[in-house]
């Protein structure tokens, strides 16, 4: 028995020798020679990324007064190195606010009271110390005068605290924009009463558009904030560069900035790039019939000029007209128009109430926003616009810094390990030494790959079929393969069975 343990022994030690002597055999390989490749742009498949957005609400119970409408472009608020803010942000709603505006009030009014007092108390004060000090007043006497100035003083410091509170919950009474977006939705509409912390409206961010490029780690492991990034977006239009943060890199994709600005959805024909633009048009509705009221325009666009109101209307479009559609180009005409004191809500669009609307028929499309040169009687153009970069949608995005490191490598050479492939090199101790590799593209027999280490000049080994190549393995060069070599040798490898 005690034979056959130790003859069990010498078995395991030497399967275990002959192992080993067999990834110790040194491999006669041969090998390709790296060289300088014609340039292949590295391209890589993104998307865009729904904007990040935020829901606002008020800090306190309240009615609203005004909610901006869905789809309005906003500017969000600037601050200087202080951090005081230069440029309040577009104001997105707006509370019912008459009872802070009365407090402001009296508190500005008991503010310019105590700043009299405190002048008043000063120059007492001085005077009584110059008397004091010449031994004409008592003690006493310039005690009460210095204690009388330093409570006007303390009573002018409460009361510039007391318009600093009121500002303050005056401006509670206004969302406004922290930032650059579009107002995504809104959750409820003027005259509605909400409660502390209750959603208003949904902001979202369009530019600067988020790209999600998903890759490989080993592409990952390449990329630097100084790398430049060319987003190539759908359609006919020039690429946008675009950013990298430190932020932005994660072991399986990169996450890119690009300035997302609005675009015209049609090119312009030689005559039309000098017409007036009008950016946004709202038909008009006869929306409720009432005693007085002509007709509903959108509110935004009604505009005064020298007393009086106008709107401008598209001659001869209609929102619907199964016969005739729209035109881009048409003729405009300023209309007077005498507004009442009524606005509903139409689509979350506030529509103000006509009492005279002479010139203006139902469905009407009326001009809401313009370039501002809009001539009465004399033709303009609607040109829509979208953003460069949709959510949702596919872009292209070249790296040039990774231009540089495709390869063109025999499809023979590589080998595949648990989902990742290698290229082995051979070191100066004549040992195999892997390099991991991302499989650009594939076009038998050979292939694009991009890795850190592969550089002009390298030998790469190319394996026998079904023959692997361990890291540290001996090493020994065969003959170099030339482009013929290695065509014949993938025809004889997929000939064998």
């Amino acid at each position: 028995m005690h034979k056959k343990f130790i003859l069990s022994i010498f078995v395991a030690i030497a399967c275990m020798l002959s192992t080993f002597t067999l990834h110790a055999d040194t491999k006669t390989t041969p090998y390709i020679v790296l060289k300088k490749k014609i340039c292949q742009k590295a391209f890589f498949l993104g998307e865009v990324e729904r904007g990040r957005a935020i829901i606002m609400g008020f800090s306190m119970d309240c009615q609203l007064k005004y909610v901006v409408p869905v789809n309005t472009q906003v500017q969000g608020r600037v601050f200087n190195n202080a951090g005081k803010i230069v440029i309040k942000g577009r104001a997105l709603a707006k509370a019912k606010s008459t009872t802070q505006e009365l407090s402001l009030n009296i508190a500005m009014l008991n503010l310019k009271k105590t700043q009299l007092i405190q002048k008043d108390m000063e120059e007492d004060y001085q005077r009584v110390k110059s008397l004091f000090e010449r031994h004409v007043y008592s003690t006493k006497q310039f005690q009460d005068a210095t204690n009388d100035y330093l409570k006007a003083k303390a009573d002018y410091e409460v009361a510039r605290l007391q318009v600093f509170e009121a500002r303050e919950d005056l401006n509670k009474c206004y969302l406004r924009a922290p930032f650059d977006g579009v107002v995504e939705k809104n959750f409820v509409s003027e005259g509605s009463s909400v409660e502390s912390g209750d959603p208003v409206l949904k902001l979202c961010i369009l530019s600067p558009a988020r790209i999600i490029v998903k890759m490989h780690e080993v592409l990952t492991g390449l990329m630097s904030v100084n790398n430049r990034f060319m987003v190539y977006p759908s359609g006919n239009f020039s690429p946008s560069a675009a950013w990298l943060s430190p932020r932005g890199i994660f072991p399986d994709r990169i996450v890119l900035f690009v300035d997302n600005n609005l675009i015209p959805k049609t090119k312009l024909k030689p005559n039309e790039d000098k017409l007036p633009k009008i950016k946004y048009m709202s038909p008009s509705a006869t929306l409720r019939q009432m005693p007085g009221v002509q007709m509903w325009v959108p509110n935004q666009a009604l505009f005064k000029s020298r007393g009086k109101w106008y709107v401008w209307i598209a001659e001869d479009q209609f929102a619907i007209h199964m016969d005739k559609p729209s035109q881009r180009v048409f003729t405009v005409r300023k209309v007077e128009v005498e507004p009442a004191n009524m606005i509903m809500e139409r689509s979350v669009i506030p529509y103000h109430a006509l009492k005279k609307a002479d010139g203006i028929k139902p469905f009407q499309l009326i001009v809401v926003e313009s370039d501002g040169n809009l001539v009465d009687g004399k033709k303009a153009m609607f040109e829509e616009y979208r953003r460069k970069f949709r959510p949702g949608e596919k872009v292209w995005v070249l790296i040039p810094e990774l231009t540089r490191l495709v390869h063109s490598v025999p499809m023979s050479s590589l080998q595949k390990r648990d989902g990742h492939y290698y290229l082995f090199t051979v070191s100066s101790k004549k040992k195999a030494l892997p390099i991991e590799v991302n499989l650009y593209e594939e076009h038998p027999p050979t292939a694009s790959v991009i890795g850190a280490g592969l550089k002009r000049g390298m030998k790469i080994l190319i394996p026998a079929k079904n023959d692997m190549i361990f890291p540290g393995d001996e090493i020994k060069l065969g003959r170099q393969l030339s482009g013929s070599d290695i065509e014949n040798m993938q025809k004889n490898r997929a000939a064998q069975p």
